[in-house]
């Protein structure tokens, strides 16, 4: 990339230029040579948002082939189809902001089966990291962990245990890796500026799911018949910890004056219909979509699956 934008400059000095589709595993060198040379003014990510379509380009990339159902999603996005950030995203943030800082963890086993016949220029994934910290049945196996931060150093802690601090900048391409043997509890990652704490992240391991829990991204929406609240459903242990490895099926009932308009979950292999009142959580979590009508008053919505409490939240919709 730096040749290319060099080589060009030099044949035509007065070029602006831009990269259009940049692809995520390169997105260090992308935007290294924005920051590098005053007449590059940055790049195109490809892409910001999830999509179906183009089934598996951020997994097993291409050539694509029949064998790839039931993928369905593109599954390169920075953010999913849900509107949740994907690890990418999180490790732009430590190239574009300060005091960044984040913490994923590889699988023991791929999170989904390898294309060995990916071509080599077929580079829209990203690595096969999750924000999870239950892997029961590895404790005490060597786990690979990696912390994205722009601060100059961040500090591992297992359960309040410190694994030692690793340098994050640009020669390390803001990332610091560590080999930690699997114990359940809190795996913490704490930033350092000069020497001072400036941002940590952190894993917890969860229990079982005791209970769906409901989160509106808007308590109260016009009612103009176009309004949108949209609601996260996350199945969650006795002290509200996410389980990201619970997959239960949670059907949603509405009363009011509204309607569910979408579900999903941003699994890339789920075949699942986008508009019936159900979905399957994955890595813990679900969506769905509510749209006012042109009455106003309330809207309640119930999340309810098999064996845990039931969740309900209600959203008001007033006049436009």
């Amino acid at each position: 990339m730096k040749d290319k934008y060099e080589a060009d400059h030099s044949r035509v000095p007065q070029r602006v230029m831009v990269a259009t589709e940049s692809f995520p595993l390169e997105a260090f060198d992308y935007w290294m040579g924005a920051l590098d040379h005053p007449y590059v003014v940055g790049d195109f990510v490809w892409t910001a948002f999830d999509y179906i379509g183009e089934a598996s380009i951020g997994w097993r990339g291409y050539w694509q082939g029949h064998d790839f159902y039931p993928w369905t999603l593109a599954y390169c996005g920075d953010i999913d189809t849900c509107g949740w950030k994907r690890p990418q995203s999180f490790y732009r943030d430590a190239l574009w902001k300060k005091d960044q800082v984040s913490v994923f963890v590889k699988p023991p086993r791929p999170s989904f089966e390898p294309n060995p016949k990916r071509q080599s220029w077929s580079k829209w994934h990203w690595f096969d990291v999750v924000p999870d910290w239950n892997w029961k049945g590895y404790e005490n196996k060597p786990l690979e962990v990696n912390v994205y931060s722009s601060c100059e150093e961040v500090e591992l802690f297992l359960n309040g245990r410190s694994l030692g601090r690793k340098p994050t900048n640009r020669s390390t391409e803001y990332t610091a890796k560590w080999d930690v043997p699997y114990q359940a509890g809190v795996l913490t990652a704490v930033g350092y500026d000069a020497g001072k704490r400036a941002g940590s992240a952190e894993l917890r391991s969860a229990g079982e799911p005791k209970r769906v829990a409901l989160s509106a991204d808007r308590a109260r929406v016009k009612a103009d018949g176009q309004d949108l609240s949209y609601v996260t459903v996350e199945l969650v242990d006795a002290r509200g910890v996410r389980n990201p490895k619970a997959e239960n099926l949670v059907k949603f009932t509405l009363e009011g004056p509204g309607t569910i308009v979408g579900v999903g979950s941003a699994n890339p292999v789920s075949t699942e219909s986008y508009q019936q009142p159900r979905r399957k959580a994955w890595q813990g979590r679900c969506l769905v979509v509510v749209k006012s009508d042109r009455r106003a008053g309330g809207i309640r919505l119930r999340a309810s699956t098999e064996g845990l409490a039931p969740a309900e939240v209600l959203i008001d919709a007033g006049a436009p």
